[in-house]
């Protein structure tokens, strides 16, 4: 049987207490609803909470999937999470991937970019970087940089534009006003390298037609049509998803998608121009 000691015990120590925030935020437990103040106290509270509802599991495949080197004492069949892997390979790999990351965990940290006037916005997706309100984008949606929103969680969020790299299509903007607020963040790799063949994922969402999540493959890196070298893939996506994140198999951040060519294929930024506008501006 799951021992309830050892699980509030690896939140304690796998997780912040603002950490604590986002686990709550991805099982659909209210952080507010629970007692307490400190970290040893809301685990303790969030533990409870669930097994009381019988959803007890939900949280223990959670942390397995986020957590996986903390040892979390389940070593019984019943106990252990499974997934049970399709017929078609393409599939697999997305289950598979799914699984080892943790794919809630990221489309938390996607989000709605609009600028310029409610009526003729321009729109694109984006994604937290930095716990404090920091979001990358295409810069192509800073329309109007005086009036910038965010949608995240169902809720609108004003932000600044705090830098943008016009040749290589980056903006670097920031939610306003909430300095105490940590966001939950996608990583961006500062050291994978991107290869033909290597696997990405891509991960998008629109309001009017949801969450878009296929994997593809590197095709190579186009120099000419662009004032950056920009990444080719046959990764497959459709109109309205300018934005979103693209990640190799780790989970790090590899590119940005920002076009979709009948020639080139589905075309995205390399990351290294986000992350150079993040390091030179926090």
């Amino acid at each position: 049987m799951l021992n309830k000691v050892n699980l509030r015990k690896g939140l304690e120590k796998c997780y912040s207490l603002g950490e604590l925030k986002i686990v709550c935020f991805e099982l659909g437990v209210d952080f507010d609803v629970l007692s307490g103040d400190s970290k040893p106290t809301k685990s303790l509270e969030l533990v409870e909470y669930l097994d009381r509802r019988g959803k007890i599991d939900a949280l223990v495949e959670y942390c397995v999937r986020d957590r996986p080197s903390y040892d979390w004492g389940i070593s019984t069949p019943d106990s252990r999470v499974t997934v049970n892997a399709p017929n078609n390979t393409a599939e697999k790999v997305m289950v598979q991937w799914q699984t080892e990351i943790g794919i809630r965990i990221m489309q938390a940290a996607v989000v709605w970019v609009s600028s310029g006037l409610p009526e003729r916005p321009v729109q694109a997706c984006g994604f937290f970087v930095e716990p404090r309100g920091y979001v990358v984008t295409v810069d192509f949606v800073i329309d109007d940089p005086e009036h910038i929103t965010i949608d995240w969680n169902k809720t609108k969020l004003h932000a600044s534009l705090i830098a943008r790299n016009k040749p290589a299509m980056t903006a670097l903007l920031r939610v306003d006003g909430l300095a105490d607020s940590l966001y939950p963040t996608l990583t961006m790799a500062a050291t994978d390298n991107v290869s033909p063949a290597d696997r990405i994922f891509l991960l998008g969402y629109n309001p009017g037609l949801g969450w878009l999540n296929n994997v593809g493959e590197v095709i190579d890196s186009v120099e000419g049509e662009y004032e950056i070298p920009v990444i080719r893939s046959q990764i497959e996506t459709r109109p309205g998803y300018a934005g979103a994140p693209v990640m190799n198999e780790r989970g790090h951040i590899v590119g940005i998608h920002f076009a979709r060519d009948k020639q080139l294929g589905a075309l995205m930024i390399p990351i290294e121009h986000a992350l150079k506008l993040l390091t030179a501006n926090i």
